[in-house]
């Protein structure tokens, strides 16, 4: 009886893909590797906080446009960042921001190779690319993460002056501000889930089409926002990693965000692996389904001629 519906339930592309990735995430691990990841993402962190922090002092943005990624990003994290900003904000050195953007290609490189690695996993390949192509990929893979994330965060610190611009020119947009500050949320997403589709096109050392990366770009991105609220609303209203773990506690915070980032990236290609092969083996039946009925039709006609 058990056997019975757990075939019907992997015979149902919905339950059968579910089924069918947590299996895999067993198989290869994908908690080991995402904690890998977090480690990576950790040191990538701090120096594009630095960074990021020194462009936008130099630039001089207003930062208040950025509280609303406290929706996302848990409070302490958030706490972190002003912490690094305020301080970095008093310098307004540049050869801290050129020290901070070196160090972020360099450690943002190094969590590529890990996503390439987790990739390959997925995708189950053997094989994995040289060294040295796998590290001048990375490289790329790197500069071009770190302008999607820090283009993100200037549309949405200079978003805020497009549509007052905007509302002046054209006063009767006021009424609509509440859908075009949730388009101004969108257009600061699609650039992420753009960089992370072409992540899953390319990173596997696999050949994988567009269309066989949307269903995990799709997933991570929505998955990634979704469990990033629900984290900081836990962390916010639940959570006391401060009480527990006293100064370190937002970097605990930080860790465990990064942890469920890099388990969200992992499945995404995990999905991507298992739907591609689920309808290629559809495919493959509807195939031999149409052989069989060809072959019937053929025999069909050879017995009437004969007649």
């Amino acid at each position: 009886m058990k056997g019975k519906l757990i075939g019907k339930a992997k015979e149902n592309h919905f339950f059968g893909t579910v089924m069918d990735v947590a299996v895999r995430c067993f198989h290869h691990n994908i908690f080991g590797m995402a904690a890998e990841l977090a480690y990576y993402f950790l040191f990538s962190f701090m120096p594009l906080i630095i960074f990021g922090s020194s462009l936008i002092s130099i630039l001089n943005f207003d930062t208040s446009q950025l509280s609303s990624l406290t929706r996302m990003i848990p409070k302490d994290v958030m706490g972190l960042v002003r912490t690094y900003y305020n301080y970095i904000k008093a310098i307004k050195s540049p050869t801290l921001m050129y020290t901070g953007l070196l160090l972020s290609i360099y450690f943002a490189s190094s969590a590529m190779r890990s996503v390439m690695r987790s990739l390959d996993t997925a995708y189950d390949v053997e094989k994995g690319r040289h060294p040295i192509k796998q590290f001048i990929m990375s490289f790329f893979f790197a500069v071009i993460f770190l302008v999607i994330i820090l283009f993100s965060l200037l549309l949405m610190l200079a978003g805020g002056y497009i549509i007052q611009a905007i509302i002046k020119v054209f006063p009767q947009v006021a009424h609509f501000e509440t859908v075009i500050q949730l388009l101004r949320f969108v257009v600061m997403i699609f650039p992420i889930w753009c960089s992370i589709l072409l992540l899953y096109v390319f990173a596997p050392n696999h050949k994988v089409k567009f269309r066989q990366a949307l269903p995990g770009a799709l997933f991570s991105t929505v998955a990634w926002m979704g469990v990033s609220f629900i984290f900081s609303l836990y962390v916010t209203n639940m959570g006391n990693y401060s009480f527990l773990y006293g100064s370190l506690g937002a970097i605990i915070v930080l860790m465990l965000w990064l942890y469920i980032t890099g388990m969200i990236l992992i499945l995404g290609g995990e999905l991507n692996f298992v739907v591609m092969k689920r309808l290629e083996t559809r495919r493959k039946k509807k195939r031999t389904l149409l052989k069989i009925q060809e072959c019937g039709i053929q025999k069909g006609e050879e017995t009437n001629g004969k007649h």
